[in-house]
C-alpha cells in the first residue's frame, strides 16, 4: 500500500431537516454574517424565506447578495469582497448551486488576503486564513460544500482558485433542498457528481480511502439519477443522490480528477453550455481513451453497479455502455457539435487544457495531440 494522505476539515451535518442546524452553527462564527445566493437557489420553495428568518432568529445581522451567475467571474468574488468589508461580516454562508459555493467560498477566502483576488485565480494560493464559510448546496452535483478550492471565470478562462484555507468549515447538506430542481439540472448535476466519482477512483492520486468514497458514490448515483429525473419529489432518490455528490466530493478533494475535467472548463467557455452538461458528454469518451490504464478499474466499477449475474467477461466496456445508457436515459446529448463546440474551437481547448492539475491526474499521460484526437472522436 503506497503512502496517501486524507483531509476533511469541515464538519458536516447531513439529512433531512439538517437545515434546522445552520442558524445555530453559524452563530459559533459570529453575529454578521454575508449571505450569498443564486439567481435560482430554493425559487419558489419557501425554504430560503425560511432559512433567512431562522439566521435572523438566532440573533444574526445579514447582508445578502444574490444573482450569483452560472458561471460565476472573478467580479463577482471582487463585489462579495467589497460587500464583506463594508457591512464588516465576519462569516460568509453560501446557499445555492456548485457556483454559488463557490463563490461565497472564494470571497471568505481571499477577503483575508494581502494581494487582489487576481494573483489567486492565477495560481497563487492563500496564504493565511480568511473568514469562516458555512456551505449549503441545494443541487446534488459539485460536492463544492467538502473541497477546496472554487471554480470562476476571468478574461475567458475558467480554473480554480485552490488552497489549504478554501476548505468550508461546515457543510450543511439537507436533501429537502433539492427537491425543486428541475428535470435539467437534476440531470446535469448528477452527471457532474458521477464524473467527479469515476474520475477519482480512476485518478492517479486514488488512494484505499478515496476508493471507498468514489465507488459508494458510483452505486448511488447509477441507481439514484434516474430516480430523481423521473420523479423530483422521490425523497429517498433525492437523499441518496445528496450523500453521492458530498462523497464524490471528498473522494475529488482527496484524490484529484481527469481528463474529462482537464478538458471541460475550457469546453465549457468555448460552449456556454453547464459544467455537468459538458461532464455528461465527454465522459464516456475519456473512459474510452483510459481503457488502456484502468480496464481494471473500469470493471471493478461495473461490478458494483451490474445486475446480480451480469458481471464477468468485458465488464470495463459494459461500464461504459451503462453510462451511455444513462445519458439517453436522461435525455443528454452524446456529441460536442451538439452542445455548439466547432472544430475550430479545439485548438484554443487544448491549449487552456494542458497545463490543467486534473489533466495531469489523469491516469494515461495527454498530450497535445491525445487531447485533439480525443475531441474530434467526441465531436
Amino acid at each position: 500500500m503506497s503512502y496517501f494522505s486524507f483531509n476533511l476539515p469541515t464538519r458536516v451535518t447531513f439529512g433531512p431537516g439538517a437545515i434546522e442546524s445552520l442558524a445555530r452553527q453559524a452563530a459559533l462564527y459570529g453575529r454578521r454574517a454575508l449571505v450569498v445566493t443564486g439567481k435560482s437557489s430554493l425559487a419558489g420553495s419557501g425554504h430560503r424565506d425560511q432559512i433567512l428568518a431562522s439566521l435572523q432568529e438566532q440573533g444574526l445581522e445579514i447582508e445578502i447578495m444574490s444573482g450569483v451567475n452560472p458561471e460565476p467571474g472573478l467580479e463577482e468574488v471582487g463585489e462579495g469582497i467589497r460587500r464583506l468589508k463594508e457591512c464588516r461580516a465576519q462569516l460568509v454562508i453560501g446557499i445555492g448551486g456548485g457556483s454559488t459555493i463557490d463563490v461565497g467560498k472564494a470571497v471568505a477566502a481571499l477577503a483575508g488576503q494581502s494581494r487582489p483576488p487576481e494573483d489567486y485565480f492565477y495560481g497563487r494560493e492563500p496564504e493565511q486564513r480568511g473568514c469562516p464559510f458555512l456551505a449549503v448546496p441545494t443541487t446534488s452535483g459539485s460536492g463544492s460544500e467538502v473541497t477546496p478550492n472554487s471554480v470562476l471565470t476571468h478574461e475567458g478562462k475558467k480554473q480554480s482558485v485552490r488552497g489549504p484555507y478554501m476548505w468550508p468549515v461546515a457543510a450543511v447538506v439537507d436533501p429537502e433542498l433539492t427537491v425543486s430542481m428541475p428535470p435539467a439540472v437534476t440531470a446535469h448535476s448528477g452527471f457532474d457528481a458521477l464524473t467527479h466519482a469515476v474520475e477519482a477512483y480512476t485518478s492517479r492520486g486514488a488512494n484505499p480511502l478515496t476508493d471507498l468514497y468514489a465507488l459508494e458514490a458510483v452505486k448511488r448515483i447509477m441507481a439514484g439519477l434516474p430516480e430523481t429525473f423521473k420523479n423530483g419529489e422521490h425523497r429517498p432518490a433525492r437523499e441518496s443522490m445528496s450523500l453521492a455528490a458530498l462523497l464524490a466530493g471528498v473522494a475529488l478533494a482527496n484524490a484529484r480528477l481527469g481528463a474529462v475535467h482537464g478538458l471541460a472548463h475550457a469546453v465549457g467557455v468555448a460552449s456556454g453550455k453547464p459544467h455537468g452538461l459538458v461532464c455528461a458528454v465527454l465522459l464516456p469518451h475519456v473512459m474510452a481513451f483510459n481503457m488502456k490504464t484502468s480496464r481494471d478499474r473500469y470493471a471493478s466499477l461495473r461490478a458494483a453497479v451490474a445486475p446480480r449475474g451480469e458481471g464477468g467477461a468485458g465488464a470495463a466496456e459494459k461500464f461504459i455502455e451503462q453510462v451511455i445508457a444513462l445519458q439517453q436515459e436522461l435525455r443528454l446529448p452524446r456529441r460536442l457539435r451538439d452542445l455548439g463546440v466547432k472544430p475550430e474551437h479545439f485548438e484554443a481547448i487544448v491549449e487552456q487544457s494542458l497545463p490543467s492539475s486534473s489533466l495531469k491526474h489523469n491516469p494515461r499521460e495527454a498530450g497535445a495531440r491525445e487531447l485533439q484526437q480525443l475531441l474530434e472522436q467526441a465531436w
